[in-house]
């Protein structure tokens, strides 16, 4: 009798020791990550401030894999509207409010969306105006009745 609490208390401190080295190698994984995450973040900044901004939005994507902070979205966002690429700043601009629905700068995030859909949409009437063939040639084909 006296050997099965033995093995008995010998397979409780083995769960435990196991349960303990696992939860370490977690909270390893999870240091790395955000330390990884930093530098990925740092070398975006860096980019974004040279004014490289087809490079910063993938060094912000690779931070935001690793730790889905939503200032990541934000940073990602201000890329694609410094290279004027207005609908996917505002579809991100717009991810970034949902995961920080209580976003300190909420108010200004929201006036660039208003601000950007503006651009977006004076920017398709200058392109219309600026080629008659083209908008002659969409008119015809309303007035015919190919188009619906």
């Amino acid at each position: 009798m006296r050997r099965v609490p033995q093995v008995l208390i010998a397979a409780i401190i083995f769960s435990l020791a196991t349960a303990v080295a696992s939860e370490g190698r977690a909270a390893d994984k999870t240091v790395g990550a955000t330390e990884t995450a930093k530098a990925h973040y740092k070398q975006g900044r860096m980019h974004y401030q040279l004014g490289e901004y087809r490079e910063a939005p993938r060094e912000f994507k690779e931070a935001y894999r690793l730790k889905q902070d939503a200032s990541f979205l934000y940073n990602i966002a201000q890329c694609h509207r410094q290279l004027r690429e207005y609908s996917e700043a505002i579809r991100l601009y717009g991810n970034y409010l949902r995961e920080a629905p209580n976003a300190d700068n909420r108010n200004e995030v929201e006036r660039q969306i208003r601000d950007l859909k503006a651009e977006a949409e004076r920017q398709q009437r200058q392109e219309q105006a600026s080629s008659p063939a083209l908008a002659s040639f969409a008119r015809n084909i309303r007035l015919n009745g190919h188009a619906r």
